[in-house]
This record gives structure tokens, C-alpha cells and sequence, in this order.
């Protein structure tokens, strides 16, 4: 048995692949005598190939040298039934007689596919051919006939034949014959380029293996076209195959195949010929056309990718595709089907900042799909003066809180922002945000936003910032949420906390899940029996079906502000609860034996004004899941702020980060927008890993949003009053979105990076702030004062390697990427010791924002950290390793500084005035800290045996890098 394949692959990634079946007919016959005889310098007489050129000779045919009738019989190219052979006779010893014949076989060819009957694989082969010879000898004629005898679908027969002269001499041979007929399959693959194998064995006694591969071209669905390939045997041996052409009918394909320089045991030296036969009965499409040429069978491939584009607004643009295989098309932005955008172009004849985004395109017909490259379209507005989208608003705050100013703007190109108190420019004060923690009195005053851009500049309305000295400070006192609940997973889930920094005892709540008495609002699909439910943790601790008319529940209804049920036999649902503990709860609303419908979730604080101190408990935090939908059924939050002074809130939109919980079919891209009626004060699409927003979540036990997500926070101060928080998916895209306010407790930030001094420690008998911001610092025991630099009693702090000035604000330069700390100091270290003049690090370790120190030998050396990194933050260190030495028993001014330009970060650093080293380091740096931090003059506690030993005096931290004039200023300066 025999093995010919002929590969077929294709390179594209749409393509498409299958098998059909394939014969291999020969044309000719194979005759192998029972005895061949051996000759010396030629073998088996058998492998003796003639060239039928007639050469001249003497003719002897007799019984005691035998003759061989043998090789390949092959049609005639010019006579159709007439075939071509090769004789031989010989002793053992010598090649007597040699030459050609040519005999008469039967032509019936029932299916008409090029081959007789006679000698066709799958019919009978029984009958005689008789014809006529030549001697090459002698150029004598001779006359032969042969019968042959073989079974339909048998490759292998025998035969006899007998040869005589004009003489009368005669002599007969016989043995087996075969066809050189081969059965197997063919896989093609068709796609942008075709390609086909084709895996057959041959069916003939002693046949070989044959591989090979090929690409195809199908000029219509009626004809195959395949280029000349190699095929190898299964020892190697390498046979070249001719292109040709194949015909259909029907479902089969027919052409010749030729193989130079043919098979073994052949008579033929140039050439052997085949019929090659495919039948597929692939047909995807049904319309009768085999897939093997069908045009509308292939999958489509793409020819040519959409591309990317940038266009200003109201430009026509369009995005394109080429494809083959008679394709249909529908685009996509965002993986979003875009209705009716079914042709090959999408056009859009007047963009629009809102069409920015990813387009990808699929590409389909009835044998299979695939999906363009992603094109991204970015539209910019025409050039435009800014103008603020959201206004600052003025803010009346309690003295010492964390308030957070707010301005939004539009204009093209993006513009620049400026904030400034008094006018007067507040250095780093660049983004849409102004962190100003602790207020006191030097920050009250009135602050404006200026944006600018090439086309103009724009400055915002004049935002005041009030201090009242009160103890009924801002604080959430409400919290309300409209949407479908029902039972399983679609019970509504609440949220919220008690608590808050130095709270003791307990606080009264009103719960309500209101259902029926929505319909006197005009509320339509109400939830008609919700079922309202407590929970501290795993455990019921009240819970409701109907609030049957309760007078307690009415009263302290009215007292809250909240408005009256329909009726007292509604079925509405509510829980006062006089004293719920310190703690997080969830309220869960569910419908009763699985209804649902439209219900509005509310948490009240029930205490009275009144009676309200710094230490009662407060709503801390309040949340809500539940399913975003669009236009009306986007998610809205309702809340009041209550007291006297603005609250600052951490508000957050969570979709994407809801999946590391386990959530599903979450919203993917919300939009979180904060409204007071109809007026907008603030909105965000990406948090932007805001690092602010990161700290805020921290510190109120917020989970931690993912690095990079379309998840949306706002963190935002907001007078008394009433609010919404609206959530909705971007591109009118819905999912599962969890909406959260939490009270963000104060101080919560660092200084606010708009004023450039943040604390100042003249340590003049004292560890006061004197730089206006309150930054409180406390000296440990051991820590006394002597005489300064000028001979002042008590104006210096005395470290003797034990104590250390702690500063209690321990966020001092959170967020910061431009840094100085200005020291005084006379170092008393021994040759071997080292200590900290100031520094702030982890207790854990491996985290270090900064630090200023005397190393051994009394080298100088400082280090800035982006502990936002993580563990494998890079040290960015200046001095040390480059031999600052300080003398010992001299008082020395040292000044170390930090900012980020671009993709740089610069480090100055500076001795009595004069800049003695400065180096860069790729990548924009920030002081990062978190709530295990500790700052500290003269130690750091993670590194005890590196205290200080000597004088410190005149401690100054700033939120900017100083110039060298102001450097020069603070070393030469005699007072505070």
C-alpha cells in the first residue's frame, strides 16, 4: 500500500478548511513477469527501459533463452485504444533481443472520465489485446497478444502473453499486472490564499508513498487551477508534479496529472500521466456548488483594516473596510452594535466629541465571521475659549476641617488651570481640584480658577471660604434610592455605617422601603408588598412587612422631614430603631412572595439637632447596589447634608472594580454626575487613579478601586443642604453599579498644596506650627532647648540620640511633586554614628517618602521615595554617595528639594546657601503616604539607633522647590 499527500493550508486567520475525497487513476498498466531472469551489468530484465526509437537489429525469439514481455503499457497520446509497450529477451548472462510493441485495448469508457473500462480500477478487467512489434536488433516485425484476467475494484491481475516472427518462432510469458490507481482525501483551505493536500494510497501490489502540497486558484465555480509541486515518496525521493487544471461536474472534479519523471518500474523515462478525481460533498451554502470553488463558500477575509483617524468637530469622516467572500458588515464602538451601520463604511457627516472612541467592524457571510482591527477615532473641538462647566462655590466651614474646592472646564485646546486666594498665585494649584486642609485663618478668603488656552483666558466666579467656629458641623443626614427590587437576586441592598472619629454611645435611624405610596406621585409599576429587612452582618436584627399605621413610625416620620404614607393601611415598610450601636448594617428590601416593581430605599438620622455634640455618632458611610439602566432608570442616589458648615464627601460610581467580588453583568463604564436641583457641581467618567481619591478611600475603609478603571469618584465639599448622585452608563451602556457616600473625617488630606509653606517649627522653647496651618508637633521628653546659632536662650531643640519632635499630621506632604524641607543644625555625632534631622517613614519598613540624615564620618545625604509604587519604589538619593562630609561643633544650613518637570524629576541640594549637588531621574515623582506613616525631627522610630545628636533649629516645610535667590535668603537670614 501507498500513501500520496498533497497539503493544503492557508494563512489566513478566517479560513476555511475541509476534506472531499480523492482517486488517482493511471492511465497506464504494469506488468511485472512471474520470472524475471537476471543479466549481469543490468539486474532484473524487468527494470530494462526502452526508448522505442526503432534502432536496426537481428530478432530471435526461442525457448532456450525465454522472453520477457514487461514494464509499463501506456496509451498511445495520438490513437486513442492503442497502447505502447516494452519487450526483452535474454540469458542469464546477456540481453539477446529487445524492442517495442503496440496493441489494440477495449475503449468502452461508461463514465466518461478519460479511462477505458478495461483497465479502470472499479471495473472488470477481463479481455485480450493482440497487436504488432518491432526487434531494435533487427528492425523486424513480430506480432503479439496478451489476455488479461482482474475482478472490479482490484488494482492487481495477471496476464499472459506470446510473441511470434514471420518465422513462426513464438514464445509466451506470463505474470501479474496492476494499475497504478491510488484512493485517499484531499483537505483544502480557502481563504485569501488557497492551498490543498491531498493524502492518498496506492492501491497496486509494491505502490510507494507520495507527499506533496500545493496552492489552487478557482477562475469560476467549474474549474480548478493547482501550480506544479513536489511530492516525495516515503524514502524521500522527490517527484515533480506539473500544474494542471481540473473540470467540474457536479460535485466531481477531473484533470490529468503528470509526473515527471514517473514511478518505478515504468518504461518511461520522461513522464507518467493520471486522471486526478476529487469528489466534494461540501456544499455550506446548499446551491449545489461544492465549496471546494463556491466564491460565496468562503469565509470573508479582510483586505484592508479600518485606520485610525483625528478629525476637529463637525468634520465629515468616514471609516472603511475591504473585504472578499461577499460579505455583510455591521460596526461596532466599544464592542457596542451600532444600529444601522451595516455597509462597509461608516460615515459620519458631521463628528462629534461624543463619537470619540474604538470602531471595530465583523465581517460575515454564511460560511463564517471575523472582526476587523479596532480603529480609534478622536475628535477635538474646534479651538474654543475656556468655559467653566462647573463654577467654585463658596463654602462656609468649621476651623481646622479638610475643605475641597471644585471648578470644571471645557475649551480646545484643553486649558490650563490656575487656582489663587486674594489673587494672589497658589503655587502648584494646577488641577480642577484645591485640597485645603487644615483651614484656619490664613486660608479663609476668596479663591478664583483662571483657564487658559491659545484662544483665550477665562476666570471663574469668586468662590469665598468662610470659618465658623461651631460645634453642629456638616454631617450626612439622609439618604434615598429609587429603583426595581424584588426577590433573589434582585433584592435591593443598602448599605451604611455609624460611627465617625471620636463617636461614642449610639444613634436613632428611620429605615423606610416605600413601595405603595410612591402612586400618589404618579410612580407607576410600584413594588406592591416590599418587605424591608436589618442586618448587622449575618444577623436580623429588625425587620417589617407592613407599617400598619404605627404612631411612633408616622411621628418620627414627620420629624425627619420625610413625607406622609398614603394611608395607614399601606403596605409600605419601615423600622425606627432608637439605638443602633456603632457599626455597619445592611438594609435589604425584597417583595413579598417574589413580587416587584419600583420601590424608594431610605435611611434617616433621627437625631434631634438639638441634642447633637462632637461626640455623637454619625452616618459615615451609605451605599446602594443595584441595576443601571438608561434615561429614566439611570441609578440616582438622593442625600442631605445637615448642620451648620459644609461636609466634605468622598462620593464613588463603582462598575469594573464590582468584579473582583465576584459580581457579574456589571456596568462597565459608569458616569457619576453631583447635582444640587438642577445645578451640576461636579462629575467624573475615570477616577484617574487620583491618588487624593486613592488616600480618601483608605482612611474611610473604602475598598480600593482597580489601578486604571472606568470606575468614577468625586471628592467634593458641599454646604447644607440636598443633593443627588446620578449613575449612568457611558454610551447608554447598562449593568449592575454600586453608588457610595462616605464622610471623609478631618483632617483628612495633607495642607493643601496651594500654600507654599505647610508648617514651620522655629522651636523656640516649643514644637509649635508657626506657618498658620495648625501642624501640630509634640517633643518627646528627652528633647530640651538651648541656645541657637546666635546665642538664644531656649531657641534650639538638644538631641542627645534618644529623643525625637513627633508631627502629629502625618500627611504633611501627601501628593506632593514638588518638595523642600529647609534645616539649621549643629551636628555633635561621633565618627561612628548616624542619625535622622528629619524624616518620615513606615513602621513597617521598605516605605520612606523622605528623610534628611548625618551618616557615618558626618557625610550629609537626603532620599525622596515614590512609595506609590509599591514595594519596589525606586530611591531617588542625592548627597551621600558623592561625599557631602559636615563638620562636627558647626552650625550648617542644608536645603533638600524635589520637582517634577514633564517625564523628569529634579533633586537640589544645598549647604550654607550654594547648590552642591543636583541630579535627575526619569519619570515624574510624588511624596505618597499612607495611615502607618511617621514624620519626625531628629529620629525615625522604624530606625531607633539612628537618632540625632546635636542642635536643630528653624524646621521648614514647603509644597514647591524654592529658587536659589530664596535659598540664599533663608541662610542668611537672622530671624525667624
Amino acid at each position: 500500500m501507498a500513501t500520496l499527500s498533497l497539503l493544503l493550508s492557508v494563512t489566513s486567520a478566517n479560513a476555511q478548511s475541509k476534506s472531499a475525497q480523492v482517486f488517482v487513476h493511471g492511465k497506464s498498466v504494469q506488468l511485472l513477469p512471474s520470472s524475471p531472469l537476471r543479466v549481469v551489468g543490468f539486474g532484473d530484465v524487468t527494470t530494462y527501459f526502452t526508448t522505442f526509437n526503432g534502432t536496426s537489429g537481428s530478432f530471435l525469439i526461442d525457448s532456450a533463452r525465454g522472453g520477457i514481455v514487461s514494464g509499463e503499457l501506456r496509451p498511445r497520446t495520438t490513437t486513442a485504444g492503442l497502447y505502447e509497450g516494452a519487450y526483452a529477451q535474454a540469458t542469464p548472462l546477456l540481453i539477446v533481443d529487445f524492442g517495442s510493441y503496440a496493441v489494440s485495448l477495449p475503449t468502452a469508457d461508461s463514465d466518461q472520465n478519460g479511462i477505458p473500462d478495461a483497465i479502470q480500477f472499479d471495473r472488470d478487467g477481463n479481455f485480450s489485446a493482440s497487436g504488432s512489434g518491432f526487434s531494435v536488433p533487427t528492425g523486424l516485425p513480430f506480432s503479439i497478444s496478451i489476455r488479461f484476467n482482474r475482478s472490479a475494484g482490484s488494482a492487481d491481475g495477471t496476464y499472459t502473453a506470446t510473441t511470434q516472427n514471420a518465422a513462426g518462432q513464438a514464445n509466451t510469458v506470463s505474470g501479474q499486472y496492476s494499475l497504478l490507481s491510488y484512493q485517499g482525501s484531499v483537505s483544502y483551505t480557502r481563504g485569501s490564499s488557497n492551498t490543498m493536500g491531498v493524502s492518498v494510497t496506492g492501491l497496486f501490489q509494491g505502490g510507494v508513498t507520495l507527499t506533496g502540497s500545493t496552492t489552487f486558484t478557482t477562475a469560476n465555480a467549474d474549474q480548478l487551477s493547482y501550480a506544479a509541486f513536489t511530492g516525495r515518496d516515503s524514502a524521500g525521493t522527490a517527484y515533480q508534479a506539473r500544474a494542471g487544471t481540473l473540470t467540474r461536474s457536479g460535485n466531481t472534479y477531473r484533470g490529468d496529472l503528470v509526473l515527471v519523471d514517473g514511478l518505478p518500474q515504468t518504461s518511461w523515462a520522461d513522464f507518467t500521466s493520471y486522471v486526478f478525481v476529487i469528489t466534494d460533498l461540501n456544499d455550506a451554502n446548499g446551491n449545489g456548488i461544492p465549496d471546494f470553488t463556491d466564491p460565496a463558500a468562503i469565509p470573508p477575509v479582510i483586505t484592508t483594516q479600518p485606520r485610525s483617524q483625528s478629525a476637529t468637530v463637525g468634520q465629515v469622516v468616514s471609516l472603511s473596510v475591504v473585504a472578499t467572500g461577499a460579505p455583510s458588515f455591521q460596526w461596532a464602538k466599544g464592542g457596542t452594535a451600532i444600529q444601522g451601520a451595516t455597509s462597509a463604511s461608516l460615515s459620519f457627516p458631521s463628528v462629534q466629541l461624543s463619537d470619540s472612541g474604538s470602531y471595530t467592524v465583523v465581517v460575515s457571510n454564511s460560511s463564517g465571521t471575523v472582526t476587523s482591527s479596532a480603529a480609534a477615532l478622536t475628535v477635538t473641538a474646534a479651538p474654543a475659549a475656556p468655559t467653566f462647566v462647573v463654577q467654585p462655590f463658596s463654602l462656609t466651614v468649621a476651623r481646622g476641617v479638610t475643605a475641597v474646592l471644585v471648578c470644571e472646564v471645557a475649551g480646545s485646546p484643553s486649558p490650563t488651570l490656575q487656582w489663587k486666594r486674594n489673587g494672589i498665585t497658589l503655587s502648584g494649584a494646577t488641577t480642577r481640584t484645591l485640597l485645603l486642609s487644615p483651614v484656619g485663618s490664613t486660608l479663609a478668603g476668596g479663591y478664583t480658577c483662571t483657564a487658559t488656552n491659545s484662544v483665550g483666558t477665562t476666570t471663574s466666579t469668586l468662590a469665598t471660604l468662610a470659618i465658623l467656629d461651631t460645634t453642629d458641623l456638616g454631617r450626612l443626614v439622609n439618604l434615598s434610592i429609587r429603583t426595581n427590587a424584588g426577590a433573589g437576586a434582585e433584592t435591593l441592598i443598602t448599605g451604611f455605617s455609624v460611627g465617625g472619629v471620636g463617636a461614642i454611645g449610639s444613634k436613632p435611624l428611620l429605615l423606610r422601603a416605600m413601595g405603595p405610596s410612591l402612586s400618589q406621585f404618579g410612580v407607576p409599576g410600584v413594588l406592591g408588598d416590599p418587605l424591608l429587612t436589618v442586618y448587622s452582618g449575618a444577623v436580623a436584627t429588625a425587620m417589617n412587612d407592613d407599617w400598619a399605621g404605627d404612631s411612633q413610625l408616622r411621628a418620627g416620620s414627620a420629624n425627619v422631614g420625610a413625607f406622609a404614607f398614603a394611608g395607614d393601611t399601606s403596605k409600605d415598610a419601615a423600622v425606627l430603631a432608637p439605638s443602633v450601636a456603632i457599626g455597619s448594617y445592611t438594609a435589604q428590601i425584597s417583595g413579598v412572595e417574589g413580587a416587584t416593581g419600583v420601590v424608594l430605599a431610605e435611611i434617616y438620622d433621627a437625631t434631634p439637632a438639638a441634642s447633637i455634640t462632637a461626640s455623637t455618632p454619625r452616618l459615615v458611610n451609605v451605599s446602594a447596589r443595584a441595576k443601571v439602566g438608561t434615561s429614566s432608570d439611570m441609578l440616582i442616589a438622593g442625600f442631605v447634608i445637615g448642620g451648620s458648615t459644609a461636609k466634605t464627601l468622598l462620593v464613588r460610581a463603582v462598575g469594573p472594580t464590582l468584579t473582583s467580588f465576584g459580581v457579574t453583568g456589571v456596568l462597565l463604564d459608569p458616569k457619576l454626575e453631583l447635582y444640587s436641583g438642577t445645578r451640576l457641581l461636579g462629575s467624573s467618567d475615570d477616577w484617574g487613579n487620583d491618588s487624593d481619591i486613592a488616600y480618601a478611600a483608605a482612611l474611610v475603609g473604602g475598598f480600593p478601586l482597580a489601578s486604571g478603571s472606568k470606575d468614577s469618584a468625586i471628592l467634593i465639599s458641599l454646604p447644607p443642604g440636598s443633593y443627588t448622585a446620578q449613575v449612568s452608563g457611558v454610551a447608554n451602556t447598562t449593568g449592575v453599579g454600586l453608588v457610595e457616600l462616605y464622610d471623609v473625617p478631618t483632617p483628612a488630606l495633607a495642607p493643601s498644596l496651594g500654600n507654599q509653606l505647610v508648617a514651620y517649627y522655629a522651636l523656640n522653647g516649643n514644637t509649635n506650627d508657626s506657618s498658620g496651618n495648625q501642624v501640630s508637633a509634640t517633643g518627646a521628653p528627652s528633647v530640651t532647648f538651648s541656645t541657637d546659632r546666635f546665642g538664644r536662650a531656649s531657641s534650639a531643640a538638644t538631641f542627645g540620640k534618644t529623643g525625637f519632635i513627633d508631627i502629629s499630621n502625618r500627611r504633611l506632604l501627601h501628593g506632593a511633586t514638588e518638595a523642600t524641607i529647609s534645616v539649621w543644625f549643629e551636628s555633635r555625632m561621633l565618627s561612628s554614628e548616624g542619625g535622622f534631622l528629619v524624616a518620615a517613614g513606615d513602621a513597617r519598613a521598605g516605605l520612606d517618602p523622605f528623610y534628611l540624615s548625618i551618616g557615618n564620618s558626618g557625610v550629609l545625604s537626603a532620599e525622596f521615595t515614590d512609595s506609590s509604587l509599591g514595594p519596589s519604589h525606586p530611591n531617588r538619593s542625592i548627597g551621600g554617595n558623592q561625599g557631602l562630609q559636615i563638620p562636627t561643633g558647626q552650625w550648617i544650613h542644608v536645603v533638600v528639594q524635589f520637582r517634577s518637570v514633564g517625564s523628569t524629576t529634579v533633586f537640589e541640594l544645598y549647604v550654607d546657601g550654594q547648590l552642591r549637588r543636583q541630579t535627575a531621574y526619569p519619570r515624574s515623582h510624588r511624596i505618597f503616604f499612607d495611615t502607618s506613616m511617621s514624620v519626625q525631627i531628629g529620629c525615625l522610630t522604624s530606625f531607633s539607633d539612628a537618632s540625632f545628636r546635636g542642635k536643630i533649629d528653624e524646621v521648614r516645610f514647603y509644597s514647591r522647590m524654592l529658587t536659589p535667590a530664596e535659598v540664599q535668603n533663608l541662610f542668611e537670614s537672622t530671624a525667624n
